[in-house]
């Protein structure tokens, strides 16, 4: 990285730049300690980058590439799956909560905030969460609700008004959540219309699955 920059008189203007190469950078710190650094990150194709720290490329919060596309490397993110099927949930109902009984597989959890299928926030902002499941085995499957419980309140989605039927059933959600840092979010489901809790989860990476992130 660069540590000498060319900075011109004009008064108006102020331009940063290393020459030929490396990283066109302002560091902010407090106290001496390096807490941000933003500029052009030569090694990544002329990147404009935040970043905590000192070094660009090394934890980066925000990304805006040379063609104007925006990522946010370190933004709370997730999406987990149930591996496998799980037998005789719900049917009269009884509610089942995701990652009961079987551990939810994780695709990709940005900042570690999941913990078998229960989301913990961070911090206190406004989130963004989805999930979906298959029921089977139903003989008489008249209602079904799949919700996402937070701290501050239960958001349901419900599917009713259904005559009761054997066939299999599925449910889908998405909503926005305002929560508190250190608010828990789950998923739940239940059945009705069976004379007993025969309904079973179906697993898979495209049946089961929740996912969610920090909107803002």
């Amino acid at each position: 990285m660069a540590k000498v920059n060319a900075i011109n008189n004009e008064s108006e203007e102020l331009t940063i730049d290393p020459g030929a190469s490396g990283d066109s950078f302002i560091q902010l710190d407090i106290n001496a300690t390096n807490e941000f650094i933003m500029g052009v990150d030569d090694d990544d194709s002329d990147a404009f980058k935040i970043s905590s720290g000192s070094t660009l490329g090394t934890t980066d919060s925000m990304v805006i590439t040379a063609a104007g596309e925006i990522t946010k490397p370190r933004q709370p993110a997730f999406h987990a799956y149930l591996p496998s099927t799980v037998n005789n949930v719900s049917g009269t109902g009884t509610v089942w909560t995701f990652g009961t009984s079987t551990s939810f597989t994780e695709v990709f959890d940005v900042n570690s905030d999941l913990s078998n299928a229960t989301f913990t926030a961070p911090v206190t902002g406004r989130y963004a969460f989805f999930a979906a499941c298959k029921l089977t085995d139903c003989s008489a499957l008249s209602d079904l609700e799949i919700r996402t419980a937070v701290s501050n309140r239960d958001i349901n989605g419900k599917m009713n008004s259904r005559t009761g039927t054997s066939a299999d059933y599925g449910a889908q959600m998405c909503c926005l959540a305002d929560m508190d840092a250190a608010d828990t979010a789950n998923f739940r489901i239940s059945a009705y219309g069976e004379a007993s809790n025969r309904n079973d989860i179906v697993g898979g990476a495209s049946t089961t699955w929740i996912g969610g992130y920090l909107l803002c």
